[in-house]
């Protein structure tokens, strides 16, 4: 199997298993693409502070600041303080 259909399979099992286990708790319309990658980039990395998860992504500090807020209000991340 080549690597891109490999990587596109763990993405579609993350996000089903996603949707089972918050169905009902979290409204999944309204994650966007991108919330996606960061969820990927998150789970990939080990506790990772904002700033790797940004160069990681190609973003601004800000932005993946922002995105981070959206996805710890909606649960779906916890954020540590160092």
């Amino acid at each position: 199997m080549s690597n891109s259909i490999q990587r596109a399979m763990v993405n579609l099992t993350q996000l089903i298993r996603l949707h089972d286990y918050y169905e009902g708790a979290v409204e999944l319309d309204k994650l966007g693409a991108i919330d996606m990658y960061y969820l990927e980039a998150i789970n990939q990395l080990d506790n990772p502070t904002i700033g790797t998860i940004s160069k990681l992504l190609g973003q601004s500090t800000p932005n993946t600041n922002y995105h981070i807020k959206k996805l710890t209000s909606l649960g779906l991340v916890t954020k540590k303080n160092r």
